[in-house]
């Protein structure tokens, strides 16, 4: 992402009061950022680490790029790519896949690396690739699924969402195919579940607040897998700086680092029981089962890690004969939300209506002038330090 454009995409998200910058002494930040990743203590991080701590496993991050300078991530950020140009992934002027990075893998600094942020798995190792594509937004055209998948990542992390589109559609499915687990946000506007999340076999995850309820902005939809922390997450972000964020985002890396502990601590298994022993150990939570809201329930770290969990003959996430229809698509979201042109037809089908063709690309237009990148890039953000 050019740095012309980052100032354009904040620009616009200060206008749609998607951004409020806050800032406060760097001393007063040292003292407290780690404190404020409630999360921790919620998911009992601490107790996880001491069984697993990621090691060996490497997350890809399609996003934005990856600030690998930052303090916290020293180390854990591998050479990526950057398919806009001949980078390697490893930087970041937009910010969001930084503090993505830093959720799932962030190691903190100082004496023993109490200082800054701390990962879900701090063990785990970044594959960061920046993929930008046509829509200006991190899902891009499913190259970058397609160069993960094929350089070694055992987990995709895709903090972003919109419409269905063939191409990355596509994409996932070579990812899945070759036993990889892909990890999606359910989106941000309260409505459908957006794409890529909405694909089967996806990891698709909601948000939850401080208190364990629903994150009010999350997606929702029957696709849910499972939900986690979306509210007030502490991050790293370039520069050495750090941010508050809310986002399904957010919750979605989280989950990416609770399968890397799990994938670390049970190397033997596939995917498939690596998903399943995620889904088994989560905490029920709304309708009894698996809900709409909530998927099979609250990530558990420490139980994922300690349950006698039975082996999965299938894969928990891929449909069968009898499965339900997925929910609408985002492209058929009630007026008045946010409008996504469909690439091809949820039940595979590549023709769209005249009508629909044209609402497309009135709402692509609609985007541009609204800055679309604010679609792509699922985060609401509040910076709380702006840096040395």
């Amino acid at each position: 992402m050019r740095p012309e454009f980052s100032r354009a995409w904040r620009a616009a998200a200060v206008a749609a009061g998607l951004i409020a910058s806050v800032t406060v002494p760097s001393s007063a930040l040292a003292d407290s950022i780690r404190d404020r990743q409630w999360h921790v203590s919620a998911l009992r991080l601490t107790e996880a680490h001491k069984i697993s701590r990621g090691e060996g496993i490497i997350v890809a991050v399609v996003d934005s790029g990856v600030d690998a300078a930052h303090p916290d991530l020293a180390g854990s950020v591998l050479p990526g790519t950057d398919l806009g140009s001949a980078g390697d992934g490893r930087s970041d002027t937009a910010g969001h896949g930084t503090a993505m990075a830093s959720a799932i893998a962030a190691r903190g600094h100082g004496p023993g690396g109490g200082d800054g942020v701390i990962g879900v798995a701090p063990g785990a190792r970044i594959l960061p690739i920046r993929d930008q594509g046509s829509s200006g937004g991190s899902r891009g055209t499913g190259d970058g699924i397609r160069w993960a998948a094929d350089h070694g990542a055992k987990i995709i992390n895709i903090s972003a969402g919109g419409a269905d589109l063939s191409a990355v559609r596509s994409a996932v499915e070579y990812a899945i195919g070759k036993g990889i687990i892909v990890v999606a946000a359910a989106g941000n506007d309260g409505g459908p579940v957006e794409a890529p999340a909405m694909y089967p076999g996806v990891v698709a995850v909601a948000g939850t607040g401080r208190d364990g309820s629903l994150w009010p902005k999350s997606g929702r939809g029957r696709e849910v897998v499972a939900a986690a922390p979306a509210a007030e997450i502490a991050g790293a972000e370039p520069g050495g700086r750090y941010s508050i964020t809310a986002g399904t985002s957010d919750a979605a890396a989280i989950t990416s680092g609770v399968l890397a502990l799990v994938w670390a601590k049970f190397p033997s298994l596939d995917a498939a029981n690596v998903i399943n022993r995620l889904i088994k150990t989560a905490d029920d939570k709304g309708e009894p089962g698996r809900d709409p809201s909530f998927g099979y329930g609250l990530v558990n770290p420490v139980r994922a890690l300690t349950a006698d969990v039975a082996s999965a003959a299938t894969h928990p996430l891929l449909p069968s004969a009898a499965s339900p229809a997925p929910s609408a698509p985002a492209s058929a979201r009630e007026p008045g939300g946010p409008a996504s042109s469909s690439d091809a037809a949820r039940g595979g089908g590549n023709e769209q209506s005249p009508a629909l063709m044209a609402a497309a690309i009135a709402a692509g237009a609609l985007m541009v002038l609204a800055g679309g990148a604010l679609a792509i890039f699922m985060r609401k953000r509040r910076k709380v330090h702006t840096g040395r």
